[in-house]
């Protein structure tokens, strides 16, 4: 029997429309059971609710954080009801919906809050974030259940099942977890399934059931998705092949036929889950997509990313395939475990303590939760009081109130909700809503250990690697060396070396970019500011002129290329060039008088200085980067090189080419520290490759041993702190140029103008006892750039010619490892060490 297969639909991609909804930065998105409304949320400190008919017209702005901190995650209950909100200001705060109306806050947490999620009748609401727990409350009185605690990361997504018999969560070391939530006990534990992430990143590690509930969706290691089964958590299949970088939003259809979900590769892919196949997909730009969410009503999906904007994928699903809402299981009449059944659960004797922490927890932010409801209902105090005077329309309220209690408890509980309890419970709600809550009467303790430990885990994640997340599987995807990463809307570094620096500034509608150079009196030519409608994203800077190039955005926004020259006799000498269909530039060089251009369908293009291409195409393996040294021999292009039979893991491979006489000069495998990735490449001033990975590695190509990879600095051994990141510019045989610059801030900002460091670069070695560690190290190194000059002197005069200045040095650095092998053999005859003396002597003689 022939396997299915989906037929190819017309055209390249579907069209869709972007509209800006909130500042850049982590945004998520969800639309109402109804179909009728989507809510967005995102670092405005703002929850706005969307008709999703006609795309850009808002029905209600709630402004959730009144210090407008970022808001995680916002859910509608599957009644609609209500909308939950959780936000960095440590709170999940409660309001009805669609009005938008202030009810609560559910609950605070001693750090940031980052998922929220409801059951399927909306009685129980989940919460967890960077205290690395789980509370679980009754909506809408607000009552802490329980709080689970098994993570050892920060909790960044949940997700109830279908029957609410089992809660779903992820951490950012890619633990997930499913927990028994009759019992409040972890009943499966699948450690370090998903992709290692920060929590403010797009890679959410977004977790799903299936709407029948039969399996659980998780982002996998190898850019796929892993479906688990339910009892079990066994493996059932995964959904792979079409990802290029790791996946962080799913997203299941109402029926479960299909599965969306987004990654690093800026894609959205609509997978069908039975046959395993993808069946279209979206491309977003350069911005990597942070929420996805299903319309129950409809073919479509709304997506929101990283840069704040939001827009509908119609028709995801081919249409002649069943619709995603065909045969759509309706939610749960009755779930397994209800309201009642949760509250009165037998605790374990680690739930009790865990309990017992929640509401030592409670009681200290008692008083902050009446003043931060006291500013949500600021605007309205007035009319409350005259409600309060009017006695029809307090009774207008309690009907309304009545009408939300009976949806969740019934009729019987209607005159319990409306009385205190014995133990002193006091009112959590507004005036409007006069709601019960539980007052904790036990004394605060152990909350500063719990907050100091979770700063101290995120602080250690950052610092250990140089304030660069390092994935021990994570492919090494494009990148622009000596550029800074787009941070909410700032000026940033397109390109920064010893020369100058590329500076751009987002605007409405366009960007103004600014070339300078740091000695004026060297470099006169002075750049007007340029002012930027393609979008550029990448630059190379040279003393000759600068190349430019943004991603491919649309048919109408292809992938360019431009150049700009600093001295010219020619008017109008600048040039551009676009790409056809979805080639795109990845990654791009500048030299004396070339500039190149490595783009997504893995050509290496080099361009004259008038515009004329050079040569023909190379065709190589997924480029990452290249770069040049600025003279015009050296190009140093970096790809990806697929291991046989390899399922994960990457292998990085250079390629030298000689510009002027169009050969390649060699080639072989880029030298990494485990788990990391590759942050710089470059030159030395001698011509050296160079190589710096996210551990801080910084490596040297030396003609040693056949071609080997040095690490001639450690950024771990020289920072004076954990907090301290070494920015790397450039380097020479000696020293290192760089930027310092301390977390969280992991890249240098245009203003103030950063501050270029000098370091002396060190060989890490192993100490020998009663030696002289700093004297071996120089020797070594001074060994490793001799014998470099000296294999430069020998082709000089092979070739016929002298060069006197390189012969000067030669005999500079042998004069100068004679003084340091003397001062060697003082050290071991100190120290008694006759074998290392003789050592020493020979290589002197």
């Amino acid at each position: 029997m022939s396997r299915w297969k989906p037929a190819k639909t017309a055209g390249r991609e579907p069209a869709a429309t972007s509209t800006s909804v909130h500042k850049p930065g982590l945004c998520d998105i969800a639309y109402d059971s109804t179909g009728k409304y989507i809510v967005t949320c995102g670092s405005d400190g703002h929850v706005s609710v969307w008709h999703a008919g006609v795309t850009g017209k808002k029905h209600l702005d709630i402004p959730v954080s009144q210090q407008k901190r970022p808001i995680t995650a916002a859910v509608v209950s599957p009644n609609g009801s209500f909308l939950a909100a959780g936000s960095e200001d440590n709170s999940v705060k409660l309001y009805t919906f669609p009005d938008g109306e202030f009810l609560s806050i559910v609950t605070r947490f001693s750090l940031a809050v980052r998922a929220v999620a409801f059951n399927s009748t909306g009685s129980i609401l989940a919460a967890g974030g960077d205290a690395e727990s789980i509370k679980l409350l009754t909506v809408p009185d607000c009552s802490t259940v329980c709080n689970l605690k098994a993570h050892e990361g920060q909790v960044c997504s949940l997700a109830f099942d279908p029957r609410d018999d089992y809660l779903l969560s992820s951490d950012t070391n890619g633990t997930i977890i499913v927990w028994d939530v009759a019992a409040a006990k972890a009943v499966h534990t699948l450690p370090h399934v998903a992709p290692r992430t920060v929590a403010t990143w797009a890679l959410r590690n977004c977790v799903g059931w299936h709407p029948d509930g039969s399996l659980f969706a998780v982002p996998g290691l190898s850019c796929e998705v892993i479906l688990y089964k339910r009892q079990t958590a066994e493996v059932h299949c995964s959904l792979k092949g079409a990802h290029m970088a790791d996946v962080g939003v799913i997203a299941w259809s109402p029926n479960g036929k299909y599965l969306a979900s987004a990654g690093e590769d800026h894609q959205v892919l609509v997978w069908h889950v039975d046959e395993r196949q993808d069946l279209g997909r979206l491309r977003n730009g350069d911005m990597t997509v942070s929420g996805l969410s299903w319309s129950p009503e409809g073919n479509a999906i709304a997506l929101i990313d990283m840069d704040g904007k939001y827009r509908i994928w119609d028709r995801p699903v081919p249409e002649h395939m069943p619709s995603p809402t065909e045969g759509s299981l309706p939610p749960p009449v009755n779930s397994t475990v209800d309201r009642k059944k949760l509250m009165k659960f037998d605790e374990s004797k680690e739930m009790k303590k865990g309990k017992e922490d929640d509401e030592e927890e409670e009681e200290e932010e008692e008083e902050e939760d009446e003043e931060e409801g006291e500013e949500s209902r600021e605007n309205g105090s007035e009319e409350e009081e005259e409600e309060e005077e009017d006695e029809d329309e307090e009774d207008r309220i309690k009907r309304r109130q009545k009408k939300h209690d009976r949806q969740f408890f019934g009729k019987d509980e209607d005159d319990k909700l409306d009385k205190n309890d014995s133990d002193g419970s006091e009112t959590r709600f507004s005036k409007k809503y006069k709601l019960p809550t539980k007052k904790v009467d036990s004394e605060i303790g152990g909350g500063e250990k719990k907050v100091k430990k979770a700063e101290r885990s995120t602080k250690d994640a950052k610092a250990k690697v140089g304030g660069h997340f390092a994935y021990p599987t994570q492919p090494q995807g494009p990148f622009q060396p000596c550029s800074t990463h787009k941070v909410d809307g700032r000026k940033r570094f397109l390109a920064y070396n010893l020369l100058g620096s590329i500076t751009v500034r987002e605007e409405d509608g366009h960007s103004s970019v600014e070339v300078e150079f740091h000695d004026t009196s060297t470099h006169t030519a002075r750049v007007p500011v340029m002012t930027d409608y393609f979008g550029f994203t990448m630059a190379a800077l040279s003393d000759k002129g600068c190349v430019f190039a943004n991603p491919w955005k649309s048919e109408k926004h292809a992938s360019t290329l431009f150049y700009r020259p600093f001295n010219s006799w020619a008017p109008r000498s600048e040039w551009t060039v676009q790409f056809t269909g979805e080639e795109e530039v990845r990654a791009v060089a500048i030299g004396q008088s070339w500039a190149a251009a490595a783009t997504s369908m893995n050509y290496l293009r080099i361009f004259s200085e008038a515009g004329l291409q050079r040569n023909p195409p190379r065709t190589a393996l997924s480029f990452i980067s290249q770069t040049g040294p600025g003279n015009e021999w050296g190009l140093m292009t970096l790809h990806v090189l697929e291991e046989p039979g390899a399922t994960v893991s990457k292998v990085l491979e250079y390629v030298m080419y000689d510009i002027s006489e169009q050969k390649r000069m060699c080639g072989g495998r880029v030298a990494l520290s485990p788990s990391s990735m590759l942050t710089w490449l470059g030159f030395t001033e001698s011509g050296l490759l160079s190589t710096y990975d996210s551990k801080g590695v910084l490596r040297v190509l030396f003609d040693i041993y056949g071609g080997s990879w040095v690490p001639v600095f450690s950024s771990a051994a020289e920072r004076k702190s954990n907090e301290e990141v070494h920015w790397v510019v450039s380097l020479n045989e000696s020293q290192l140029f760089c930027i310092i610059c301390k977390l969280p801030e992991a890249q240098p900002q245009v203003m103030p103008r950063p501050v270029l460091t000098v370091v002396k670069l060190t060989i890490p070695l192993a100490h020998l006892n009663g030696g002289s560690v700093a004297l071996e190290e120089e020797y070594l190194r001074n060994t490793l750039v001799l014998s470099q000059l000296r294999a430069r002197v020998d082709k000089t005069l092979a070739e016929g010619k002298e060069d006197v200045e390189q012969e000067n040095r030669v005999l500079k650095m042998e004069g100068e490892q004679d003084r340091c092998l003397v001062k060697q053999m003082v050290a071991a005859c100190k120290g008694i060490l006759l074998c290392p003396i003789c050592k020493l002597y020979f290589l002197r003689i």
